[in-house]
């Protein structure tokens, strides 16, 4: 299978001057020599994964990452496993040291998530050096850094003697003792009214640690007759704990974390919800908490959101052509409402948050405000509001409110009442680019929820600009995917799905299993979407109450409906998803 490998990447000049201005190897300079680079600058889409710079490149660049997560990593000379040297976080450059030094790159730069970066060629670099005193001096000073406190390998990987997952040796481990909670948190630690061993707290320590390494979206903590169960739900699956929890620190880990979210530990009778916030070097991790009674002690339940994650770039989340130019066409309304659905943890929030960014990025001038229960990532330069039911503060007079403040675009992260769902439609009618999610099955099902919570057909039909209802799927490792004839079997569940043609069957994608995805043949989740775009046509047949199983006929019939069938053939068709796991996802 051929790799995915960089692409250029569309982003327009006024927006590069405003990032590099804001770097640290730029900040001192004056505006005009930034705008002066700017067509200098590459910008370049990166598949998570792939090699950015790789080590002994003669005469490298530098480039800068502006969005993504990307790491320096070092080749062991003993054992040929890679070890991360540095995360590199938005904003930074990589490739400096060859390039300021003269010398070829030491270290390969592999973006680790889908990124997006911009290159700046050796010979810019050196004419900036040596004729713009302010940059030379940033250079010079970030050199000197790196000489005095040089990047370190990470130590041992925990939970090493107890672990038969393969470990991937690009990743970089976390440490328990690399954890370190909000000031907030901590504050909340006397007032837990029983002392709470330091066995206990290393192993609360030790579970954290371990979820945020693996990558898991979950975390629950139960209990049976045995003891206490840990379980990570790691690309949509349920993984146990390999590490044995003493029967008798159940208990004791319920409260260490209820501790650290500020929850009442002395309340086990309720169900109960908070959060805490960790930091891993330069990582933010928020984890939301609920606690939910049981007959055999409290059930915990984490939700794992790191902060990087949730500005993706669309076409991170949309691999159909299709999809992404409508997503964004409708980004750039003056009014109209773009309703994401899906089940729980389907990433409705991300896509939100993604298509929020893309509206300011391409429309600075845009006055945006959310508001939200939780607020799951602080956007810089959006005032975000957080539902405080305590002084009634919901959803609807948050909106109330915002419809007053002169904004163009109002995120509500979901639309869970008839009065929020009315004034979201509503505003979305009258001058408002309004951006939701709520729980629908299908595109058709987004207009049946919407009636469900009160709101009329003429006010869908004339305020409804575009559905998206995705499902997420387990995303196949680049690396080692293959494409063969799939058994007959599955042939034939593919068929009976309008998936393949059991009469000519071609080869699709199969996962395989290397080093670099753990022996799972997998990395990482993408979405399945169904779309629909809705036109006049549409608005007219909403209106006037046409039933939902014709609405969606005609809409596939004009091209306005893209379904799910489509999506995942297109993400087999690009070597994205197996066979199985559109089955799983949509059979």
């Amino acid at each position: 299978m051929e790799e995915a490998r960089p692409r250029r990447a569309t982003v327009s000049p006024e927006t590069i001057v405003e990032f590099l201005a804001g770097t640290a190897l730029f900040q001192g300079c004056e505006r005009k020599t930034v705008e002066k680079i700017v067509p200098h600058v590459f910008p370049v889409q990166v598949p998570g994964g792939s090699v950015v710079v790789r080590a002994g490149t003669p005469d490298p660049g530098i480039g800068f990452l502006y969005q993504g997560r990307a790491a320096v990593r070092r080749t062991d000379a003993a054992t040929g496993a890679q070890v991360t040297l540095e995360e590199v976080a938005v904003g930074d450059p990589f490739g400096e040291i060859g390039a300021f030094l003269g010398t070829t790159q030491p270290y390969d730069v592999i973006a680790v998530d889908d990124s997006v970066m911009f290159l700046l060629g050796h010979d810019v670099v050196m004419q900036l050096a040596t004729k713009v005193a302010a940059f030379s001096f940033a250079a010079a000073r970030r050199l000197a850094s790196k000489a005095v406190a040089p990047p370190v390998a990470p130590p041992r990987r925990i939970d090493s003697a107890s672990e038969t997952r393969p470990i991937k040796p690009t990743l970089e481990v976390v440490q328990p003792e690399q954890l370190v909670y909000d000031i907030a948190d901590q504050e909340r630690e006397p007032r837990q009214t029983a002392p709470i061993g330091d066995e206990v707290v290393a192993l609360a320590n030790r579970l954290i640690a371990h979820a945020i390494d693996r990558g898991a979206s979950d975390v629950h903590v139960d209990h049976g007759a045995n003891g206490p169960r840990v379980r990570f739900r790691v690309q949509g699956q349920l993984h146990g704990w390999d590490h044995a929890v003493p029967a008798s620190h159940g208990k004791s880990l319920v409260a260490r974390l209820k501790v650290l979210a500020g929850l009442d530990v002395t309340e086990r009778r309720l169900p109960q919800d908070g959060r805490l916030g960790v930091r891993v070097g330069r990582r933010e991790i928020d984890i939301r908490i609920s606690t939910l009674p049981t007959s055999r002690g409290e059930k915990v339940a984490l939700r794992v959101f790191e902060g990087a994650a949730r500005l993706r770039p669309l076409e991170a989340i949309f691999h159909d052509p299709a999809v992404l130019e409508a997503v964004r066409a409708a980004l750039q309304r003056p009014y109209g409402a773009i309703v994401v659905a899906g089940p729980a943890g389907s990433g409705k929030t991300s896509t939100l948050y993604a298509a929020l960014g893309e509206r300011i990025r391409t429309r600075p001038d845009t006055n945006a405000l959310t508001v939200e229960d939780p607020i799951e990532y602080r956007l810089a330069g959006v005032p975000q509001v957080q539902v405080n039911h305590a002084v009634e503060l919901g959803f609807a007079e948050a909106l109330r409110a915002m419809l007053r403040q002169d904004s163009d675009v109002i995120m509500v992260d979901e639309v869970r009442d008839e009065d929020t769902a009315r004034l979201a439609l509503e505003a979305a009618m009258t001058g408002h680019l309004m951006l939701t999610s709520l729980h629908a099955s299908n595109a058709a099902g987004v207009v049946q929820r919407l009636g469900d919570l009160g709101c009329g057909r003429p006010l869908i039909g004339q305020s409804l600009a575009l559905a998206l209802v995705q499902r997420l799927a387990r995303r196949l490792c680049p690396r080692c995917a293959t494409a063969e004839l799939p058994p007959p079997i599955v042939v034939e569940n593919l068929a009976a799905h309008g998936l393949a043609d059991r009469r000519a069957p071609s080869p699709l994608p199969r996962a395989v299993g290397c080093p670099e995805c753990g022996q799972t043949g997998y990395a990482g989740r993408v979405a399945i979407v169904e779309m629909l775009l809705l036109d006049d046509a549409l608005r007219a047949q909403i209106t006037a109450g046409v039933p939902l199983a014709e609405l969606e006929r005609a809409a596939i019939e004009s091209g306005a409906l893209i379904t799910f069938r489509s999506s995942a053939l297109q993400l087999m068709a690009n070597q994205i998803i197996s066979p199985a796991e559109v089955l799983l996802t949509l059979a």
